[in-house]
């Protein structure tokens, strides 16, 4: 038996020290930035950038959201029109929207209505791409942000490269929580992103985030993303499994990489948001889901098993080869763990930062099982019934 748990705690260093080497050089070169406009990676590029139209879905009024909104709108990207999308006037965000579409020619504001056979997100990205179509010279790449995140200057145009080399069927981005504060819950959220982040350095696990996202206007219809999303309740997953269906390379653009700061995060928040993560999993990608049960376990269990073999080899209910075994998993893993800290420009505090990392191990394993038994999904004020593939069944608002 002794064996057995040490086998598994060789397997747990081994997930742990995979995600954070392998995906190392990806949140390095996202931590750098987007390079300027005049970078040689762009030479021949210049006189060939695409007309972009950038959709905006919005909601509520957080404290980051004008600020975030006007950074992607000072993007130096040329021939860049913006549609601000709210699902109703009495929406908080309407307001925000409102001040930028009156201060810039290029900025529009849509009001979406309620969604119904989709979620309230997509829809309101649909009706922003409807809004860019309507014009007399509709957008060459549709792009996609949330309106929460700070994006460095160059942002766009780095999302946009790998279209106009024709490298991708999309492109994504990503982003990096910058903690403002040392509170455990607002650590955990910047230690799960970034765990996140590091995977998507990994090209068998990166996928599509819907929070930064570009595709071509002639790919969204000749592949019907625009009939997938018109039912869907997520986007970025649903896209990734069309393009392994079709065998088409989805691009991570590491320096396409927003900022997300926070502050203030509660255990309330963190826990809702990771479970969601995880049901997009379950509706989208069953198989995915399931196979993952077995890396939650392997990050969520070891630690008391560490424990458990030393304590055990002290009563001499253990022998003394099967405590050490379970110190060299605390130390290694605590080595690995510190190792990421590096990784956040903020630096956290070490030991807050520890205490962060184990408990996401610990409680993402907590937010996986109640993927298994949720009947519905949560977004916001709205309550999804989701059936396989993602597919909307109804859609119900809770306030």
């Amino acid at each position: 038996m002794s064996i057995f748990l040490v086998c598994i705690l060789v397997l747990a260093l081994l997930l742990l020290g995979a995600i954070a080497l392998l995906g190392r050089s990806h949140i390095r070169m996202a931590n750098q930035g987007p390079r300027p406009a005049d970078h040689p990676a762009f030479a021949n590029l210049q006189g060939k950038w695409p007309s972009v139209g950038l959709i905006i879905p919005m909601h509520g009024d957080r404290p980051t959201m004008r600020q975030a909104v006007a950074t992607l709108l000072d993007q130096d990207y040329p021939n860049l029109t913006v549609a601000l999308v709210t699902a109703d006037t009495n929406d908080p965000a309407t307001r925000i929207a409102k001040d930028f579409a009156a201060e810039l020619t290029n900025v529009h504001h849509v009001v979406a209505g309620e969604a119904e056979t989709n979620a309230q997100k997509l829809h309101n990205q649909l009706a922003g791409i409807a809004l860019l179509e309507s014009m007399d010279s509709p957008p060459e790449v549709l792009a996609f942000s949330d309106s929460t995140h700070i994006a460095p200057q160059g942002h766009l145009r780095e999302l946009v490269a790998p279209l106009v080399k024709a490298e991708a069927f999309a492109v994504t981005g990503y982003h990096r929580v910058a903690p403002q504060d040392s509170k455990l819950p607002t650590l955990m959220y910047a230690f799960a992103v970034l765990g996140l982040h590091l995977m998507q350095g990994i090209p068998m696990l990166s996928q599509a985030w819907g929070g930064a996202m570009a595709i071509t206007r002639r790919a969204y219809h000749q592949y019907g993303v625009d009939a997938l999303w018109r039912t869907n309740i997520v986007d970025d997953v649903s896209l990734t499994v069309l393009a392994q269906m079709l065998g088409f390379p989805i691009v991570n653009a590491s320096r396409a990489c927003l900022v997300s700061p926070a502050a203030g995060t509660t255990f309330s928040f963190w826990t809702a948001w990771l479970t969601r993560q995880i049901l997009y999993l379950r509706f989208c990608m069953p198989g995915t889901w399931i196979a993952a049960a077995l890396g939650f376990l392997l990050l969520a269990l070891p630690p008391f098993l560490a424990v458990g073999l030393f304590l055990a080899a002290v009563l001499g209910c253990a022998s003394l080869w099967a405590g050490l075994a379970g110190i060299v998993y605390l130390a290694v893993g605590a080595v690995l763990l510190a190792s990421t800290r590096d990784l956040i420009p903020e630096r956290p505090p070490l030991k807050p930062w520890l205490l962060a990392g184990l408990a996401t191990l610990v409680l993402s394993a907590w937010c996986y099982l109640r993927t298994w038994t949720a009947r519905r999904m949560y977004w916001g004020i709205k309550a999804y019934a989701v059936g396989r593939g993602g597919r909307v069944k109804k859609v119900d608002t809770v306030r």
